[in-house]
Protein backbone atom coordinates (compact mmCIF):
# COMPACT_ATOMS: atom_id res chain seq x y z
CA UNK A 1 0.00 0.00 0.00
CA UNK A 2 2.82 2.09 0.66
CA UNK A 3 4.30 1.50 -2.84
CA UNK A 4 1.18 2.81 -4.59
CA UNK A 5 0.41 5.93 -2.21
CA UNK A 6 4.01 7.28 -3.21
CA UNK A 7 3.16 6.32 -6.69
CA UNK A 8 0.23 7.76 -6.81
CA UNK A 9 1.72 11.02 -5.21
CA UNK A 10 4.03 11.31 -8.03
CA UNK A 11 1.60 10.50 -10.30
CA UNK A 12 -0.47 13.43 -8.92
CA UNK A 13 2.63 15.73 -8.92
CA UNK A 14 3.18 15.20 -12.60
CA UNK A 15 -0.23 16.11 -13.57
CA UNK A 16 0.16 18.86 -11.55
CA UNK A 17 3.14 20.38 -13.07
CA UNK A 18 2.02 19.17 -16.74
CA UNK A 19 -1.11 21.57 -15.91
CA UNK A 20 0.78 24.37 -14.55
CA UNK A 21 3.39 24.28 -17.23
CA UNK A 22 0.71 24.52 -19.75
CA UNK A 23 -1.11 26.86 -18.13
CA UNK A 24 1.94 29.46 -18.10
CA UNK A 25 3.18 28.57 -20.97
CA UNK A 26 -0.14 30.37 -22.91
CA UNK A 27 1.46 33.41 -20.66
CA UNK A 28 3.58 34.66 -23.58
CA UNK A 29 1.29 33.69 -26.48
CA UNK A 30 -0.53 36.81 -26.79
CA UNK A 31 -0.34 38.71 -29.87
CA UNK A 32 3.15 40.94 -29.94
CA UNK A 33 3.15 44.49 -29.00
CA UNK A 34 3.05 46.81 -31.58
CA UNK A 35 4.01 50.70 -31.77
CA UNK A 36 0.57 52.40 -31.19
CA UNK A 37 0.37 54.94 -34.40
CA UNK A 38 -1.01 58.32 -34.35
CA UNK A 39 -3.11 59.80 -37.52
CA UNK A 40 -4.75 63.40 -37.36
CA UNK A 41 -8.27 62.91 -38.74
CA UNK A 42 -11.15 65.44 -38.01
CA UNK A 43 -13.27 63.56 -36.35
CA UNK A 44 -16.43 65.30 -37.10
CA UNK A 45 -16.21 66.05 -40.46
CA UNK A 46 -15.73 62.41 -40.90
CA UNK A 47 -19.19 61.77 -38.81
CA UNK A 48 -20.64 64.48 -40.94
CA UNK A 49 -20.20 62.47 -44.26
CA UNK A 50 -20.99 59.41 -43.42
CA UNK A 51 -24.59 60.93 -41.55
CA UNK A 52 -25.50 61.69 -44.88
CA UNK A 53 -25.12 58.26 -46.28
CA UNK A 54 -27.43 57.09 -43.42
CA UNK A 55 -29.96 59.14 -44.89
CA UNK A 56 -30.35 57.01 -48.17
CA UNK A 57 -32.22 54.48 -47.68
CA UNK A 58 -30.46 51.44 -49.34
CA UNK A 59 -32.62 48.47 -48.56
CA UNK A 60 -32.72 45.61 -50.74
CA UNK A 61 -35.63 42.77 -51.30
CA UNK A 62 -35.59 39.16 -52.96
CA UNK A 63 -37.28 39.62 -55.53
CA UNK A 64 -35.98 43.26 -56.20
CA UNK A 65 -38.51 45.86 -56.14
CA UNK A 66 -39.25 48.29 -58.81
CA UNK A 67 -37.07 51.36 -58.64
CA UNK A 68 -35.10 49.71 -55.57
CA UNK A 69 -31.79 50.41 -57.51
CA UNK A 70 -32.56 54.37 -57.30
CA UNK A 71 -31.35 54.74 -53.65
CA UNK A 72 -28.13 52.85 -54.29
CA UNK A 73 -27.63 55.15 -57.27
CA UNK A 74 -28.43 57.95 -54.87
CA UNK A 75 -25.46 56.64 -52.16
CA UNK A 76 -23.20 56.24 -55.62
CA UNK A 77 -23.61 60.15 -56.62
CA UNK A 78 -22.77 61.07 -52.70
CA UNK A 79 -19.90 59.37 -52.95
CA UNK A 80 -18.64 60.88 -55.61
CA UNK A 81 -19.23 64.21 -54.72
CA UNK A 82 -17.62 63.16 -51.13
CA UNK A 83 -14.69 61.37 -52.60
CA UNK A 84 -13.81 62.87 -55.55
CA UNK A 85 -9.83 61.82 -55.27
CA UNK A 86 -11.26 58.22 -54.94
CA UNK A 87 -13.47 58.05 -57.63
CA UNK A 88 -10.80 59.86 -59.88
CA UNK A 89 -7.73 57.30 -59.49
CA UNK A 90 -9.66 54.37 -58.69
CA UNK A 91 -11.10 52.11 -61.79
CA UNK A 92 -14.63 51.80 -60.81
CA UNK A 93 -17.47 49.81 -62.43
CA UNK A 94 -20.75 49.04 -61.47
CA UNK A 95 -21.84 45.60 -61.26
CA UNK A 96 -25.13 43.65 -61.07
CA UNK A 97 -27.19 47.14 -60.95
CA UNK A 98 -25.50 48.68 -57.66
CA UNK A 99 -22.58 47.22 -56.63
CA UNK A 100 -19.25 48.94 -56.73
CA UNK A 101 -16.25 47.29 -57.91
CA UNK A 102 -13.27 50.23 -57.65
CA UNK A 103 -9.56 49.30 -58.53
CA UNK A 104 -6.42 51.26 -57.10
CA UNK A 105 -4.01 50.03 -59.21
CA UNK A 106 -0.45 49.51 -57.52
CA UNK A 107 3.68 49.91 -59.07
CA UNK A 108 4.44 46.41 -58.74
CA UNK A 109 1.39 44.27 -61.04
CA UNK A 110 3.67 41.15 -59.89
CA UNK A 111 2.26 41.78 -56.19
CA UNK A 112 -1.27 40.25 -55.49
CA UNK A 113 -3.55 42.26 -54.67
CA UNK A 114 -5.80 42.83 -51.31
CA UNK A 115 -9.31 42.53 -51.63
CA UNK A 116 -11.70 44.64 -48.61
CA UNK A 117 -15.15 44.34 -48.75
CA UNK A 118 -18.16 45.76 -47.40
CA UNK A 119 -21.66 46.07 -47.97
CA UNK A 120 -24.02 49.39 -48.91
CA UNK A 121 -27.42 47.90 -48.06
CA UNK A 122 -29.19 47.66 -44.70
CA UNK A 123 -31.90 46.29 -43.02
CA UNK A 124 -35.49 48.14 -42.52
CA UNK A 125 -36.73 49.05 -39.61
CA UNK A 126 -38.94 46.36 -37.82
CA UNK A 127 -42.50 48.16 -38.06
CA UNK A 128 -43.98 48.64 -34.60
CA UNK A 129 -40.45 49.67 -33.83
CA UNK A 130 -39.92 53.13 -34.88
CA UNK A 131 -41.25 55.24 -32.08
CA UNK A 132 -38.82 53.27 -30.15
CA UNK A 133 -35.70 55.41 -31.71
CA UNK A 134 -33.80 57.87 -29.75
CA UNK A 135 -33.52 59.45 -33.74
CA UNK A 136 -35.25 58.08 -36.64
CA UNK A 137 -33.42 55.09 -38.18
CA UNK A 138 -32.59 57.08 -41.37
CA UNK A 139 -32.08 60.77 -39.80
CA UNK A 140 -28.31 60.18 -39.76
CA UNK A 141 -28.31 62.55 -36.58
CA UNK A 142 -25.47 63.39 -34.95
CA UNK A 143 -25.97 63.88 -30.91
CA UNK A 144 -24.45 62.83 -27.51
CA UNK A 145 -21.33 61.89 -29.49
CA UNK A 146 -22.82 59.56 -31.77
CA UNK A 147 -23.83 58.84 -35.08
CA UNK A 148 -27.10 57.29 -35.39
CA UNK A 149 -29.13 55.54 -37.58
CA UNK A 150 -29.27 52.30 -40.05
CA UNK A 151 -26.07 51.41 -41.06
CA UNK A 152 -23.66 52.91 -38.89
CA UNK A 153 -22.54 49.48 -37.47
CA UNK A 154 -23.89 47.54 -40.43
CA UNK A 155 -22.30 48.24 -42.99
CA UNK A 156 -22.26 51.70 -44.04
CA UNK A 157 -19.61 52.17 -41.80
CA UNK A 158 -17.13 49.89 -43.63
CA UNK A 159 -17.74 51.67 -47.03
CA UNK A 160 -17.53 55.17 -45.89
CA UNK A 161 -14.70 54.45 -43.81
CA UNK A 162 -12.50 52.70 -46.52
CA UNK A 163 -13.33 55.42 -49.06
CA UNK A 164 -11.93 58.03 -46.06
CA UNK A 165 -8.79 55.95 -46.26
CA UNK A 166 -8.32 55.61 -50.18
CA UNK A 167 -9.17 59.98 -49.97
CA UNK A 168 -6.85 60.41 -47.10
CA UNK A 169 -3.74 58.42 -48.90
CA UNK A 170 -4.53 59.83 -52.32
CA UNK A 171 -4.41 63.42 -50.46
CA UNK A 172 -1.04 62.56 -49.13
CA UNK A 173 -0.05 61.05 -52.58
CA UNK A 174 0.25 58.04 -51.71
CA UNK A 175 0.54 55.33 -54.72
CA UNK A 176 0.62 51.20 -53.51
CA UNK A 177 3.07 48.98 -54.56
CA UNK A 178 0.53 45.97 -53.97
CA UNK A 179 -2.89 46.78 -55.97
CA UNK A 180 -5.98 47.48 -53.28
CA UNK A 181 -9.92 46.15 -54.75
CA UNK A 182 -12.55 47.57 -53.02
CA UNK A 183 -16.22 45.61 -53.58
CA UNK A 184 -19.11 47.24 -52.20
CA UNK A 185 -22.08 44.75 -52.55
CA UNK A 186 -25.60 45.98 -52.56
CA UNK A 187 -27.57 43.12 -51.24
CA UNK A 188 -25.81 41.70 -48.49
CA UNK A 189 -28.72 41.49 -46.28
CA UNK A 190 -30.59 39.11 -49.28
CA UNK A 191 -28.11 36.42 -50.00
CA UNK A 192 -25.25 38.89 -51.69
CA UNK A 193 -25.68 37.99 -55.33
CA UNK A 194 -23.87 41.42 -56.32
CA UNK A 195 -20.51 40.02 -54.31
CA UNK A 196 -21.35 36.65 -55.95
CA UNK A 197 -21.06 38.74 -59.09
CA UNK A 198 -18.04 40.58 -58.42
CA UNK A 199 -16.43 37.43 -56.99
CA UNK A 200 -17.52 35.35 -60.11
CA UNK A 201 -15.96 38.48 -62.34
CA UNK A 202 -12.66 38.72 -60.61
CA UNK A 203 -12.23 34.98 -60.58
CA UNK A 204 -12.74 35.58 -64.27
CA UNK A 205 -9.85 37.99 -64.97
CA UNK A 206 -7.43 35.56 -62.87
CA UNK A 207 -7.33 37.53 -59.99
CA UNK A 208 -6.08 35.98 -56.50
CA UNK A 209 -5.81 38.18 -53.52
CA UNK A 210 -3.31 38.45 -50.53
CA UNK A 211 -5.85 38.52 -48.45
CA UNK A 212 -9.39 39.51 -48.10
CA UNK A 213 -11.24 41.71 -45.42
CA UNK A 214 -15.18 41.84 -44.96
CA UNK A 215 -17.27 42.66 -41.84
CA UNK A 216 -17.14 40.13 -38.63
CA UNK A 217 -16.14 40.55 -35.78
CA UNK A 218 -15.17 43.55 -33.68
CA UNK A 219 -13.45 45.09 -30.38
CA UNK A 220 -15.14 43.47 -27.65
CA UNK A 221 -15.46 45.38 -24.58
CA UNK A 222 -16.69 43.29 -21.47
CA UNK A 223 -18.78 40.98 -23.72
CA UNK A 224 -16.51 37.63 -23.10
CA UNK A 225 -17.19 36.66 -19.65
CA UNK A 226 -13.79 36.34 -17.88
CA UNK A 227 -11.61 38.00 -20.39
CA UNK A 228 -10.02 41.28 -18.41
CA UNK A 229 -8.89 43.64 -21.66
CA UNK A 230 -10.77 44.45 -25.06
CA UNK A 231 -10.73 41.45 -27.25
CA UNK A 232 -10.44 42.28 -31.16
CA UNK A 233 -12.03 38.91 -32.37
CA UNK A 234 -11.38 38.48 -36.04
CA UNK A 235 -13.11 35.85 -38.03
CA UNK A 236 -11.09 33.28 -39.99
CA UNK A 237 -14.66 31.08 -40.91
CA UNK A 238 -18.20 31.55 -40.72
CA UNK A 239 -20.92 29.32 -40.38
CA UNK A 240 -23.08 28.13 -42.99
CA UNK A 241 -26.68 29.31 -43.63
CA UNK A 242 -29.71 27.01 -44.56
CA UNK A 243 -34.08 28.09 -44.40
CA UNK A 244 -36.20 25.19 -44.24
CA UNK A 245 -39.75 25.28 -44.95
CA UNK A 246 -41.83 22.98 -42.83
CA UNK A 247 -44.95 22.16 -44.44
CA UNK A 248 -48.03 20.23 -43.12
CA UNK A 249 -51.36 20.46 -45.40
CA UNK A 250 -55.01 18.11 -44.83
CA UNK A 251 -58.28 18.97 -45.32
CA UNK A 252 -59.57 22.09 -42.80
CA UNK A 253 -62.97 22.50 -41.61
CA UNK A 254 -64.59 24.29 -39.05
CA UNK A 255 -63.11 24.94 -35.43
CA UNK A 256 -66.20 23.07 -34.10
CA UNK A 257 -65.35 19.33 -35.22
CA UNK A 258 -61.46 19.53 -35.16
CA UNK A 259 -59.75 16.10 -36.20
CA UNK A 260 -57.16 14.54 -33.27
CA UNK A 261 -54.51 15.89 -34.78
CA UNK A 262 -55.06 19.48 -36.50
CA UNK A 263 -51.93 20.90 -39.15
CA UNK A 264 -51.03 23.74 -36.12
CA UNK A 265 -50.55 21.04 -33.69
CA UNK A 266 -48.59 18.92 -35.92
CA UNK A 267 -46.40 21.60 -37.06
CA UNK A 268 -45.83 22.60 -33.72
CA UNK A 269 -44.66 19.52 -32.26
CA UNK A 270 -42.30 19.22 -35.14
CA UNK A 271 -40.86 22.43 -34.32
CA UNK A 272 -40.96 21.46 -30.53
CA UNK A 273 -38.81 18.50 -31.46
CA UNK A 274 -36.09 20.55 -32.78
CA UNK A 275 -35.49 22.29 -30.29
CA UNK A 276 -35.73 19.86 -27.95
CA UNK A 277 -32.78 17.70 -29.78
CA UNK A 278 -29.99 20.53 -30.35
CA UNK A 279 -26.86 19.37 -32.07
CA UNK A 280 -24.16 18.70 -28.79
CA UNK A 281 -21.55 21.31 -28.39
CA UNK A 282 -18.35 20.69 -29.14
CA UNK A 283 -15.17 23.05 -29.28
CA UNK A 284 -14.11 23.29 -32.92
CA UNK A 285 -10.18 23.83 -34.14
CA UNK A 286 -11.06 27.52 -34.35
CA UNK A 287 -12.84 27.91 -31.34
CA UNK A 288 -9.75 26.30 -29.40
CA UNK A 289 -7.49 28.78 -31.23
CA UNK A 290 -9.43 31.41 -30.00
CA UNK A 291 -9.20 30.00 -26.39
CA UNK A 292 -5.87 29.98 -26.55
CA UNK A 293 -5.18 33.48 -27.71
CA UNK A 294 -7.86 34.99 -25.12
CA UNK A 295 -5.90 33.15 -22.43
CA UNK A 296 -3.64 35.37 -21.32
CA UNK A 297 -6.62 38.01 -20.47
CA UNK A 298 -8.28 35.54 -18.28
CA UNK A 299 -7.70 34.53 -14.47
CA UNK A 300 -5.47 31.97 -13.63
CA UNK A 301 -8.23 29.27 -13.24
CA UNK A 302 -9.68 29.89 -16.52
CA UNK A 303 -6.36 30.06 -18.22
CA UNK A 304 -5.19 26.59 -16.33
CA UNK A 305 -8.44 25.09 -17.81
CA UNK A 306 -7.99 26.39 -21.56
CA UNK A 307 -4.36 25.58 -21.52
CA UNK A 308 -5.85 21.72 -20.82
CA UNK A 309 -8.41 21.54 -22.99
CA UNK A 310 -8.19 17.55 -23.01
CA UNK A 311 -9.01 17.47 -19.69
CA UNK A 312 -11.77 20.24 -18.79
CA UNK A 313 -13.38 20.86 -22.24
CA UNK A 314 -16.25 19.91 -20.56
CA UNK A 315 -16.04 22.81 -17.69
CA UNK A 316 -15.14 24.69 -20.33
CA UNK A 317 -18.09 23.91 -22.29
CA UNK A 318 -20.68 24.66 -19.77
CA UNK A 319 -18.98 28.38 -19.11
CA UNK A 320 -19.51 29.48 -22.93
CA UNK A 321 -23.03 27.56 -23.13
CA UNK A 322 -23.89 29.94 -20.27
CA UNK A 323 -24.41 33.04 -23.51
CA UNK A 324 -26.26 32.68 -26.48
CA UNK A 325 -23.45 34.44 -28.52
CA UNK A 326 -21.06 31.89 -27.41
CA UNK A 327 -22.90 28.69 -27.46
CA UNK A 328 -23.97 29.61 -30.69
CA UNK A 329 -20.13 29.43 -31.79
CA UNK A 330 -19.73 26.07 -30.32
CA UNK A 331 -22.99 23.93 -32.77
CA UNK A 332 -25.25 24.51 -35.66
CA UNK A 333 -27.92 26.48 -34.65
CA UNK A 334 -31.59 26.37 -36.06
CA UNK A 335 -34.26 28.51 -35.03
CA UNK A 336 -37.75 29.11 -35.81
CA UNK A 337 -38.11 32.41 -37.66
CA UNK A 338 -41.48 32.95 -39.31
CA UNK A 339 -44.83 30.35 -38.58
CA UNK A 340 -47.98 30.77 -41.32
CA UNK A 341 -51.58 29.46 -40.69
CA UNK A 342 -55.14 30.18 -40.74
CA UNK A 343 -57.06 33.02 -41.69
CA UNK A 344 -60.18 33.36 -39.44
CA UNK A 345 -60.78 31.92 -35.47
CA UNK A 346 -63.62 29.65 -36.36
CA UNK A 347 -61.72 27.70 -39.57
CA UNK A 348 -59.25 24.82 -39.28
CA UNK A 349 -56.40 25.73 -41.98
CA UNK A 350 -55.47 23.81 -44.37
CA UNK A 351 -51.90 24.38 -44.46
CA UNK A 352 -49.32 25.17 -42.14
CA UNK A 353 -46.05 26.27 -42.64
CA UNK A 354 -42.62 27.68 -40.65
CA UNK A 355 -39.72 28.39 -41.70
CA UNK A 356 -36.56 27.33 -39.70
CA UNK A 357 -33.12 29.25 -40.11
CA UNK A 358 -29.89 26.71 -39.40
CA UNK A 359 -26.75 28.36 -38.76
CA UNK A 360 -23.84 25.72 -39.71
CA UNK A 361 -20.54 25.01 -37.92
CA UNK A 362 -17.72 24.38 -39.79
CA UNK A 363 -17.67 20.60 -40.53
CA UNK A 364 -21.19 20.71 -41.24
CA UNK A 365 -23.45 20.35 -44.32
CA UNK A 366 -26.08 21.30 -45.64
CA UNK A 367 -27.20 17.52 -46.67
CA UNK A 368 -26.21 16.47 -43.59
CA UNK A 369 -28.05 18.87 -41.80
CA UNK A 370 -30.71 18.42 -43.96
CA UNK A 371 -30.91 14.50 -42.84
CA UNK A 372 -30.68 15.57 -39.07
CA UNK A 373 -33.76 17.42 -39.35
CA UNK A 374 -36.02 14.76 -41.18
CA UNK A 375 -34.46 12.36 -38.40
CA UNK A 376 -35.64 14.69 -35.67
CA UNK A 377 -39.11 15.53 -36.93
CA UNK A 378 -39.79 11.36 -37.60
CA UNK A 379 -43.04 12.30 -39.27
CA UNK A 380 -43.66 11.93 -42.50
CA UNK A 381 -46.66 14.47 -43.21
CA UNK A 382 -44.47 17.05 -42.29
CA UNK A 383 -42.70 18.09 -46.05
CA UNK A 384 -39.25 19.71 -45.25
CA UNK A 385 -38.16 21.66 -48.65
CA UNK A 386 -34.63 24.32 -48.46
CA UNK A 387 -35.34 27.82 -49.12
CA UNK A 388 -33.23 30.84 -50.64
CA UNK A 389 -29.80 31.66 -50.95
CA UNK A 390 -28.09 28.36 -48.82
CA UNK A 391 -24.47 28.20 -48.32
CA UNK A 392 -21.86 25.76 -46.85
CA UNK A 393 -19.91 26.78 -43.97
CA UNK A 394 -16.38 28.54 -45.08
CA UNK A 395 -13.22 26.82 -45.06
CA UNK A 396 -10.96 27.83 -41.74
CA UNK A 397 -8.59 30.60 -42.46
CA UNK A 398 -4.96 29.86 -41.06
CA UNK A 399 -4.54 32.18 -37.94
CA UNK A 400 -0.77 31.44 -38.01
CA UNK A 401 -0.59 32.96 -41.42
CA UNK A 402 1.84 36.26 -42.32
CA UNK A 403 -1.60 37.69 -43.43
CA UNK A 404 -3.04 37.39 -40.51
CA UNK A 405 0.42 38.62 -38.27
CA UNK A 406 -0.32 41.92 -40.15
CA UNK A 407 -3.85 42.64 -39.72
CA UNK A 408 -3.40 41.46 -36.10
CA UNK A 409 0.09 44.11 -36.49
CA UNK A 410 -2.65 46.81 -37.36
CA UNK A 411 -5.03 46.03 -34.78
CA UNK A 412 -2.74 46.64 -32.15
CA UNK A 413 -1.26 49.72 -33.70
CA UNK A 414 -4.78 51.32 -33.75
CA UNK A 415 -6.54 49.24 -30.65
CA UNK A 416 -3.48 49.33 -28.28
CA UNK A 417 -5.18 47.49 -25.31
CA UNK A 418 -7.00 44.73 -27.72
CA UNK A 419 -6.16 41.40 -27.47
CA UNK A 420 -6.62 39.66 -30.55
CA UNK A 421 -8.14 36.38 -31.58
CA UNK A 422 -9.42 34.27 -34.37
CA UNK A 423 -13.14 33.27 -33.98
CA UNK A 424 -15.83 31.74 -35.93
CA UNK A 425 -18.12 34.22 -37.64
CA UNK A 426 -21.51 33.58 -36.84
CA UNK A 427 -23.23 36.13 -39.02
CA UNK A 428 -23.13 35.20 -42.80
CA UNK A 429 -21.09 37.80 -45.12
CA UNK A 430 -20.34 38.85 -48.31
CA UNK A 431 -17.05 36.97 -47.61
CA UNK A 432 -18.33 33.53 -48.39
CA UNK A 433 -18.50 34.45 -51.75
CA UNK A 434 -14.76 34.90 -52.85
CA UNK A 435 -13.46 31.57 -50.50
CA UNK A 436 -11.94 30.82 -54.01
CA UNK A 437 -10.05 34.14 -54.68
CA UNK A 438 -7.96 33.83 -51.56
CA UNK A 439 -7.32 31.30 -48.81
CA UNK A 440 -6.95 34.04 -46.23
CA UNK A 441 -9.99 35.63 -45.78
CA UNK A 442 -10.56 37.84 -42.72
CA UNK A 443 -14.07 39.40 -41.07
CA UNK A 444 -13.49 42.55 -38.99
CA UNK A 445 -14.99 45.82 -38.35
CA UNK A 446 -12.24 47.87 -36.51
CA UNK A 447 -15.45 49.33 -33.82
CA UNK A 448 -15.51 49.00 -30.41
CA UNK A 449 -18.57 47.97 -29.09
CA UNK A 450 -19.90 46.53 -25.64
CA UNK A 451 -22.38 44.70 -23.93
CA UNK A 452 -25.56 47.13 -24.65
CA UNK A 453 -24.48 47.13 -28.54
CA UNK A 454 -25.19 43.63 -29.35
CA UNK A 455 -28.77 43.81 -29.65
CA UNK A 456 -28.05 47.40 -31.89
CA UNK A 457 -27.55 45.10 -34.62
CA UNK A 458 -30.32 44.63 -36.71
CA UNK A 459 -32.22 46.71 -34.04
CA UNK A 460 -32.93 49.87 -32.32
CA UNK A 461 -30.87 52.70 -31.86
CA UNK A 462 -27.92 51.29 -33.99
CA UNK A 463 -25.34 54.02 -33.75
CA UNK A 464 -21.45 54.45 -33.61
CA UNK A 465 -19.38 57.12 -31.56
CA UNK A 466 -17.85 59.69 -33.56
CA UNK A 467 -14.55 58.83 -32.21
CA UNK A 468 -15.01 55.10 -32.37
CA UNK A 469 -15.77 55.72 -36.56
CA UNK A 470 -12.37 57.72 -36.39
CA UNK A 471 -10.35 55.13 -35.28
CA UNK A 472 -12.14 52.60 -38.10
CA UNK A 473 -10.98 54.97 -40.84
CA UNK A 474 -7.47 55.46 -38.92
CA UNK A 475 -7.47 51.41 -39.08
CA UNK A 476 -8.05 50.99 -42.55
CA UNK A 477 -5.39 53.92 -43.67
CA UNK A 478 -2.65 51.87 -41.52
CA UNK A 479 -3.93 48.30 -42.81
CA UNK A 480 -3.61 49.79 -46.37
CA UNK A 481 -0.37 51.11 -45.38
CA UNK A 482 1.08 48.17 -43.76
CA UNK A 483 -0.25 45.21 -46.17
CA UNK A 484 -0.06 47.52 -49.56
CA UNK A 485 3.09 49.11 -49.30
Amino acid sequence: MKKLAVALTLALCVLVAVLVGRTWSLAGSTTLPAAAVKIDLDASTLAYRLAKALRIQTIAHVPPEPNELVPFQALHELMRSLFPRAFSALKTEVIAGGSLLMTWQGSDPSLAPILLLSHQDVVPVSPGTEGDWLHPAFSGVIDQGFIWGRGTLDDKSGVFGLLEAVEHLLLKEVTPRRSVILAFGHNEEVGGSGAKAMATLLTDRGIRAEYILDEGGMVSEGVISGIGQPAALVGVTEKGYLSIELTVQSPGGHSSMPSRDTNIGRLSRAITRLEANQEPLRIGTTLAESLQALAPAMGFGRRLAVANLWLFSPVITKLLAAADSTRAGMHTTLAPTIFHAGIKDNVLPGTATAVINLRLIPGDSIADAMRRVEMVIGDPEVKIRPLGHNREPAPESDPKSGSFAALANTIKQVFPDAIVAPYSTVGATDAAHYTAMSPNIYRFLPVRWGVDDQKRFHGTNERISVEGYADAVRFYIQLISNTAG
